[in-house]
């Protein structure tokens, strides 16, 4: 659906440095799955824009969320403005709690970006309508182009529901020597070197396309 793009392109500082002043409130949250011991879930705004974080006991933080809001074919959202975990820390599920926190403790509609970071927020968006299939949130496809909004297929296969850039995808099709000097040289991740390599034929662009995951 949104494009796939890979966190190696982010500036750094992307995702600690948009909270200065902040103050938070610690919240309740807890998810089965989720092992929060010694873990503190808050919440902190500032005017429209909501953070979201995860510390731990010496008050570090180890996964910041920031939504912003925008309006979407006349519907009101939280777009993922930042997200990010320390890189020790990841793999524990902090940043899908946070999402998880915001839709159902906070009630906030999220949508995503038209361009998603893999493994990183694909992965994320994957658990989610994974997950939506049982739990207390759903998912929609947002079209920008058509002004369609419709509850997510799941049975959608892989290459039609993620996009890449176009004229990336262009330079790669041209010559697909491209693709194997970008993965050497470091430029994209080993996910989305596969991701590409696999359906490389059938990738379009899809940054008009969104995902949504709200409370049902």
């Amino acid at each position: 659906m949104p494009n796939l793009n890979c966190e190696y392109a982010l500036p750094k500082g992307h995702f600690f440095n948009c909270d200065h002043g902040i103050e938070y409130n610690q919240i309740q949250f807890h998810q089965p799955k989720f092992d929060i011991s010694n873990l503190w879930i808050h919440f902190g705004f500032r005017e429209q824009e909501k953070f979201f974080k995860i510390s731990n006991q010496d008050g570090l933080t180890l996964s910041l969320l920031r939504l912003l809001p925008l309006s979407i074919l006349n519907n009101n959202y939280y777009g993922i403005s930042k997200i990010g975990t320390l890189p020790s820390y990841r793999g524990n599920g902090y940043a899908y709690q946070l999402y998880r926190c915001a839709i159902e403790r906070l009630d906030l509609p999220i949508i995503c970006d038209a361009s998603l970071t893999i493994p990183g927020s694909y992965n994320i968006w994957m658990k989610l309508i994974h997950e939506s299939k049982t739990d207390s949130f759903e998912i929609k496809h947002l079209d920008t182009k058509s002004e369609a909004i419709k509850d997510y297929a799941y049975k959608n296969p892989m290459p039609r529901i993620w996009g890449y850039d176009e004229d990336i995808l262009e330079i790669i099709k041209d010559d697909k020597e491209n693709l194997e000097d970008a993965y050497l040289d470091g430029e994209v991740s080993e996910e989305l070197y596969k991701f590409l390599k696999h359906h490389l034929n059938l990738l379009e662009d899809r940054s008009h396309v969104r995902l949504s995951a709200n409370k049902k």
